[in-house]
């Protein structure tokens, strides 16, 4: 096993801001100043996106201390058209995220869903 520790993850999102304050609201996530806003030639040769800018936030997870892992969570500028949705697309607005929270009172459990701004996708 190589010595390694997860440092972030990147979410790209149709609108940031949502989805950034429900990870704060949900499990108390902490946003890392500044705001991200990023453009330029090694943006785009990067992503592989022509012209790519984008916009968001990195907030610190929960657990870990001042200097844990981070979700930064990005809007783009510009947004191609969806494909059509499919529950085995990844990245399809039918799936959903769910999450388990601490139960309110006199309930067993509480899920919660992630807004429908986000947009979901894993690296390869």
């Amino acid at each position: 096993m190589i010595d390694a520790r997860f440092g972030h993850v990147n979410v790209v999102a149709r609108d940031w801001g949502a989805l950034a304050a429900f990870y704060e609201r949900i499990f108390g996530c902490v946003p890392v100043p500044p705001e991200r806003d990023y453009s330029g030639p090694e943006l785009a040769a990067g992503t592989g996106v022509p012209h790519a800018a984008l916009r968001g936030v990195h907030l610190r997870l929960p657990g870990h201390g001042p200097d844990g892992p981070t979700i930064e969570i990005y809007e783009y500028f510009e947004e191609l058209p969806g494909l059509p949705t499919a529950a085995n697309r990844p990245g399809s607005d039918t799936s959903r995220s769910w999450c388990r929270t601490s139960p309110p009172p006199g309930r067993s459990s509480s899920m919660r869903a992630a807004p429908r701004s986000a947009t979901w996708s894993r690296s390869r």
